[in-house]
């Protein structure tokens, strides 16, 4: 087919901009996976928009055969079904990421409440271990206390014990003296 320079131009113009703009940009989306987002997406339509209704106007005005044309409106309808596609991958990834956004918040909600559960779970944990410590604690005074009690109890009691051995003592020896002065 023979193309006039003005549309040789223009298919150029159109062909490199699609496979600058869109192979490329598809190519390196797909290598470092990263998602389109609306205004990307948008941006980019809205410039092969303008190009093919550039490539519309200046086909209409200049002195293309029907084979030139018929070859750009075939281009035209490629670029435009790549829009859509376009439109509708940025679309699905865009849900595709508020889904992921939500599932990720759901999971941050759990793992909050997991760690105030965890929280309280530990404030309740040492506040068991500070009372027992303390109970331990009384234990030990009041074992210490009652082993006191016990020792000056029978510290106490031998005491008694031995003065009241000594005044027994004291009584059987006068009677015993006593006794031997009431026999002689």
């Amino acid at each position: 087919h023979k193309l006039t320079e003005k549309g040789r131009t223009l298919y150029g113009i159109i062909d490199g901009f699609v496979t600058s703009h869109m192979h490329i940009n598809i190519k390196k989306m797909y290598k470092v996976k990263c998602f389109f987002t609306r205004r990307r997406a948008a941006e980019n339509i809205e410039s092969l928009k303008r190009i093919c209704s550039q490539s519309t106007i200046d086909t209409q005005d200049s002195d293309c055969d029907d084979d030139e044309i018929l070859s750009l409106t075939l281009r035209m309808r490629e670029l435009e079904s790549e829009i859509k596609a376009s439109e509708v991958e940025a679309q699905l990834r865009e849900e595709s990421l508020q889904k992921q956004i939500i599932i990720q918040e759901q999971n941050l909600q759990k793992l909050q409440i997991e760690l105030t559960r965890s929280k309280f779970v530990k404030t309740s944990n040492q506040r068991e271990l500070i009372h027992a410590t303390l109970d331990t604690k009384i234990d030990q005074m009041n074992a210490l206390s009652s082993t006191k009690r016990v020792q000056e109890s029978t510290q106490t009691l031998c005491n008694v014990i031995s003065s009241d051995r000594l005044w027994i003592e004291e009584q059987m020896s006068r009677r015993a003296l006593s006794r031997d002065n009431i026999i002689r």
